[in-house]
């Protein structure tokens, strides 16, 4: 497997015949460009200066990663991926506790690598931060170095540099040749998710729940993580559908396990879930309580790793987004008894940043942030490292307050709608490319599949299809799913990976498969019986 022969590589690479043990101790050797401050007998008397040196993950909320521990480190740097960059943040206190300021102009540090290290590695050092930025992929060791006018006043021992094409993805399982498919739905009859296979068209596991059609969130096709939201039970349910695709270049590695249960939250009315970068926040319509999940670090475990909890987001349906380095984008004020009217940046549970947006009504994860509807305009929340700018785009006239959006962290285009008109907002230009009316009005949530199309079902069950870069539409189906009538009648959802797309037909039981490149061919029919509502899909073709 891929993922194997690189594992041993690297290995082979890092551990040949005759290589030695690295030699994690302190440096005592002095820099040759730099003076090393000694005491009267003549040793060095650095680490008398140091109480503690500590390594954090920057994108990652600040989370402790690495520490020193009686001259040696205890954990481990996170991979850096390959061709993109890894943030670390150093972390220096003196023997009192007291923390030391790096941005001080008194201060510096200083990063040392094994010879020809840059090959593999490149870094960029800015007051506390360092930028590791993967060049290829391979194994090195550094050096942090204190210094302070100019002396060098502490050098830590060698740590581990590993920079990986995978790193930070879940990469367990079973590797296989060709992309695996599959499904996971919600039940509008029956307390039951369900995950189904799309290559022998049969179901591989049911996960019972406490009352029919819960709210199905998940991450677009190439994760596996899902979320089964029940409202009224006040609990949400954290599913592995064990298939995934990852990226490599201009192909993909495919991977299987068996779907399971990661875990099940007890949260007052769940009502929204939200994929952001490596994280989902999982938002209470109740009392605001928002669960922010470390998607990697709960595979991995096999059970829910909330590493934050942010309390104080606003009891609103919208829900909230996670974004980089801890940040929530979520709505405003945070009582939960009024209308949000404002789109807040929230660092822990308090407000960094807010903007107004009258009503706002739905909210939803872009690359590098999110986007919010209001009653009259649009926002554009963009956040880089700590910066966080809004843009507004007017709303036109005959559009009323948008209840659905559909985002994702991977491309910038952006659907919303009113049930009557689709709206498309290109999010890195900040600015509407098409204003569309519909047939008639829309059944469905609208969806942008992985080829880029815009998807949606109206209410007489067809679905149509989108260029979003024109607003044109493309195709509409010939063949209808089943909806049942009347206030409270389950929902059919629309997903799409590579060619292909899948709509639920709550009416009598079945999936439909249409051909996205073939003007939404009726490629397939799944009879799974009971009333499929809800929908995610999992494992699509690179």
């Amino acid at each position: 497997m891929a993922w194997l022969a690189l594992a041993a590589a690297l290995v082979l690479g890092a551990c040949g015949a005759d290589a030695e043990e690295p030699d994690d101790s302190v440096d005592t050797e002095p820099d040759s460009e730099v003076e090393v401050d000694e005491d009267a007998s003549g040793e060095e008397d650095a680490s008398a200066d140091v109480g503690a040196f500590e390594l954090l993950d920057w994108d990652a909320g600040d989370d402790v990663v690495a520490s020193l521990h009686d001259g040696e480190w205890d954990g481990a740097l996170p991979e850096v991926p390959e061709d993109d960059t890894l943030r670390v943040g150093v972390r220096v206190t003196d023997p009192d506790g007291g923390e030391v300021d790096l941005a001080d102009t008194a201060h510096d540090l200083a990063v040392t690598f094994e010879d020809d290290a840059d090959e593999i590695v490149t870094v960029e050092v800015d007051g506390d931060l360092v930028d590791l930025f993967g060049e290829v992929e391979g194994i090195t060791r550094l050096q942090f170095q204190w210094l302070h006018d100019g002396e060098v006043r502490f050098e830590t021992p060698a740590i581990r540099v590993v920079v990986d094409h995978f790193a930070g993805d879940y990469v367990a399982g079973r590797e296989v040749l060709d992309p695996e498919p599959r499904l996971l739905f919600a039940d509008a009859d029956a307390p039951r998710a369900v995950v189904y296979d799309l290559i022998v068209e049969e179901e591989l596991a049911s996960f019972e729940l406490q009352a029919p059609d819960p709210m199905v969130a998940a991450s677009r096709s190439g994760g596996q993580v899902a979320v089964v939201s029940e409202a009224d039970a006040g609990v949400a349910h954290v599913l592995d559908a064990g298939s995934w695709a990852l990226g490599h270049g201009d192909h993909g590695h495919y991977y299987i396990d068996d779907p399971r249960l990661l875990d099940t939250l007890e949260l007052a009315t769940p009502t929204r879930s939200a994929h952001g970068p490596d994280r989902i926040a999982v938002s209470s319509a109740e009392d605001g309580t928002t669960m922010v999940i470390d998607e990697l670090r709960s595979l991995q475990a096999g059970e829910v790793r909330a590493d934050e909890r942010t309390v104080g987001v606003a009891g609103h349906a919208a829900g909230a987004v996670p974004l980089p380095r801890g940040y929530v984008a979520a709505p405003w004020p945070a009582n939960g008894e009024t209308a949000a009217d404002e789109l807040a940046l929230l660092d822990g549970e308090a407000p960094a940043s807010t903007h107004e947006c009258p009503e706002l009504s739905a909210l939803a994860p872009v690359p590098d942030g999110a986007i919010a509807a209001c009653a009259d305009r649009i926002l554009v929340g963009a956040l880089d490292e700590d910066d966080w700018q809004v843009r507004e785009i007017a709303l036109p006239d005959d559009v009323g307050a948008a209840t659905e959006l559909a985002g994702d962290i991977h491309q910038p285009m952006v659907a919303a709608t009113d049930g009557q008109r689709l709206v498309i907002v290109d999010a890195q230009a900040a600015e509407i490319v098409a204003d569309v009316e519909l047939p008639t009005t829309a059944a469905s949530a609208p969806h942008i599949d992985d080829d880029g199309w815009l998807l949606l079902v109206t209410d007489d069950g067809v679905l149509h299809q989108f260029d979003p870069a024109t607003g044109e539409r493309i195709a509409s189906s010939q063949e209808a799913v089943s909806l049942e009538g009347g206030d409270g009648a389950p929902r059919p959802s629309v997903v799409g990976g590579r060619d292909r797309a899948y709509v639920s037909s709550p009416g009598d039981g079945t999936i439909l498969e249409f051909a996205t490149n073939d003007d939404l061919r009726l490629a397939r029919t799944f009879e799974v019986g009971g009333a499929p509502a809800g929908l995610a899909y999992f494992g699509a073709m690179w």
